[in-house]
């Protein structure tokens, strides 16, 4: 019996010997999802996916974004649906349909980008609080200012 590789060499777990190079594997959903914008701001996950039923298409879930400070919505959200073929028949029925008041735009889903870090100081900057705070020379803290 042969063995590929070298014996004991470290193999990532998305990697295999048929999709060898082709990346990290994605998730089957994502070619199924479609993001819904420009609706009212008091829409919720329900009634999103009570519209693309309407319209005849099988929907796995959907859901609204909001705000994470506030909680309002952003007015516009995610879909999913069950088949990949029914993408470009959903942009196709709801991009232009007009539903309270409101011209949907709908395209097909992005995957999220992972986003780095975040927060804190800007390079080159420390702050630091509390015992260990530097004072500047020239106050009368310190001892040089009168």
């Amino acid at each position: 019996m042969e063995q590929k590789g070298t014996p004991g060499a470290y193999r990532p777990p998305t990697s295999s010997t048929a999709g060898a190079g082709a990346g990290p594997a994605m998730d089957p959903t994502e070619a199924c999802k479609i993001k819904v914008s420009d609706f009212s701001a008091d829409v919720g996950d329900d009634e999103l996916k009570a519209l693309l039923i309407g319209f005849g298409f099988s929907v796995r879930n959907a859901h609204v974004k909001r705000d994470r400070r506030t909680n309002k919505s952003r007015r516009f959200g995610i879909v999913t649906l069950f088949s990949p073929h029914e993408v470009p028949r959903a942009i196709e029925a709801v991009d232009g349909y007009v539903w309270g008041y409101c011209k949907l735009h709908v395209e097909k889903s992005r995957p999220r980008v992972p986003r780095d870090g975040g927060g804190g100081a800007p390079t080159g900057r420390v702050f630091r609080s509390g015992y260990g705070k530097a004072l500047p020379q020239n106050t009368p803290a310190a001892g040089g200012g009168k």
